[in-house]
């Protein structure tokens, strides 16, 4: 199954008109009884104008990628490719040239991390941070645009204090800002 949240166009350093897809591994087709399967999660990437049903130019997928449901992605100029691991509660960084069973270039997980089931990520080239959706404990955590292992967050935003029960959402597919209220509106 192709994660919902995986496409992304390059514009960063030789990633200029690709799109980058990742897949949680499952494959089927829902028309057909008992046409499942299972492949290791990929990240396939493919020309920005492809059509139809074409190769991809490279596919990261292997032991050694770590890969465990793949969701968002993102670059920074560079040309780092950023991997929300969801079922991992990690972010890998590959660089966005890589290819095959390779192992990343960085990992960014551990008890310090406050990282539970990501499945979004965000580059801020301007501030040089990382962000990340954490659907498991409901937060938002933020990184330096290096970082690598278990460290902890430079900030975080949570629904609720720490230990205190708190919303839990499902998959957020809006977020609209109301200014006169000077409400946040998410559709769950």
């Amino acid at each position: 199954m192709i994660s919902p949240y995986a496409f992304w166009k390059g514009k960063a350093r030789g990633c200029n008109r690709l799109m980058y897809i990742t897949s949680w591994g499952n494959v089927s087709h829902y028309l057909i009884p008992g046409s499942g399967r299972y492949e290791r999660p990929s990240i396939t990437v493919y020309p920005l104008e492809a059509k139809g049903d074409v190769p991809p130019l490279r596919v990261i997928q292997g032991a050694k990628t770590q890969l465990n449901w793949p969701g968002a992605m993102s670059l920074d100029p560079e040309g780092n490719l950023y991997v929300a691991n969801d079922m991992a509660h990690s972010i890998l960084v590959f660089h966005a040239s890589d290819r095959g069973d390779v192992a990343p270039g960085r990992i960014i997980k551990g008890d310090k991390t406050g990282l539970s089931n990501p499945i979004g990520v965000f580059v801020d080239a301007k501030n040089q941070e990382l962000w990340a959706a954490n659907m498991g404990n409901s937060s938002a955590t933020v990184y330096p645009l290096k970082a690598n292992g278990n460290l902890a967050p430079l900030r975080t935003i949570r629904t609720a204090p720490v230990g205190k029960e708190s919303l839990k959402w499902g998959k957020p597919s809006g977020l609209a800002y109301d200014s006169k209220r000077e409400q946040l509106l998410v559709a769950n």
